[in-house]
């Protein structure tokens, strides 16, 4: 069960950040046949069924959208949908597409956001961007904007965007903003787990590592865990060994890495924690065997109870390698 937990939440994890991604300023951006500084002025809908608000043009950033122009939409509050929150007065940001003579906000409710001078200068920075790997090192910088909605653009957008090199700095940069983040226990932290392995590879096993056996937070674990899963094992099983595992907690999710991704390096560690408590010695022995070392090679230090179990839990594994047998719960 908690194998098949940690698959469906995988899957879930990747349609919502599917649907984030597919909307970020980057890719807006990029899709916007208009993007424009405007203010509302008036509200004209033309009956029940639809809600238009008319503009005033302030600064057009990409196409040719002067002076008024209205945008026009289904009537109601529900997703999807960009005008119903919005007041006559607010200054906005309006990420449009023309369709059939009229303009749309695109991308739904995330086309037409509130329009925060940090927020006006990251799209005109992303316009003027070019290259993937100019795009990189500026979501990177982006990540450690005063702007909350431009750190959490960033992460999702530097998550999406073409492997391209980033500086040593750029690199830094991530790995901060995701110690940051889970510092503070956001939503961000599965994009910034995606961005590490993309753009700083198994440079960044050492902070993940340190992040996923620590975290007191399970769904953080689990987003570190499968960051971790698309490293190297060296790289993985170095910084276990070099990482401190003060409790019980620690350890057992060192050995269920350890029994994800195998390797010979952490045989030394997990002979060690078979003198732990039952729970962390059961995950010791799973990791063991994972690794390929012999029942009868363990007996002689393991709990004979704790051992059978090991041995029926790894016999009734699938095997899945692609969703981690062996279970970062």
């Amino acid at each position: 069960m908690r194998l098949l937990s940690f698959f469906v939440w995988t899957l879930s994890l990747a349609a919502l950040r599917g649907q984030q991604e597919a909307t970020t300023l980057a890719a807006l951006s990029n899709k916007a046949d208009s993007i424009v500084v405007a203010t509302a002025i008036a509200a004209t809908d033309p009956s029940p069924d639809f809600h238009r608000i008319e503009f005033r043009t302030e600064q057009s950033l990409k196409g040719t959208v002067s002076g008024t122009f209205a945008v026009l939409e289904p009537a109601g509050r529900c997703c999807g949908r960009a005008l119903g929150t919005l007041a006559i007065g607010d200054r906005v940001l309006a990420f449009l597409s023309q369709r059939g003579g009229a303009l749309h906000p695109l991308g739904g409710d995330r086309g037409v956001i509130q329009g925060s001078d940090a927020l006006i200068a990251h799209v005109q920075s992303l316009l003027q961007s070019g290259t993937p790997d100019r795009k990189g090192a500026l979501l990177a910088t982006a990540l450690t904007s005063a702007d909350a909605r431009v750190r959490a653009d960033a992460a999702l957008a530097l998550a999406q965007l073409p492997t391209a090199p980033l500086d040593a700095a750029s690199q830094a940069k991530v790995l901060t903003a995701l110690d940051q983040e889970l510092a503070a226990g956001t939503n961000r932290i599965p994009a910034l787990v995606t961005a590490s392995v993309r753009f700083v590879g198994d440079a960044a096993a050492p902070t993940l590592v340190r992040a996923y056996v620590h975290t007191a937070a399970e769904d953080h674990a689990m987003a570190l865990g499968r960051g971790l899963l698309q490293l190297s094992a060296t790289s993985v099983h170095q910084a276990l060994a070099a990482e401190a595992l003060p409790d019980a907690v620690a350890q057992q999710r060192a050995c269920e890495l350890a029994s994800a991704k195998p390797d010979p390096i952490s045989i030394p560690m997990l002979t060690r924690m078979l003198d732990a408590q039952p729970r962390v010695a059961l995950a010791a022995a799973e990791a063991l065997l994972a690794t390929g070392v012999a029942p009868t090679t363990l007996a002689p230090r393991t709990d004979a109870a704790v051992l059978e179990t090991a041995v029926q839990r790894r016999s009734k594994l699938p095997q899945m390698r692609a969703v981690a047998p062996g279970g970062l719960r």
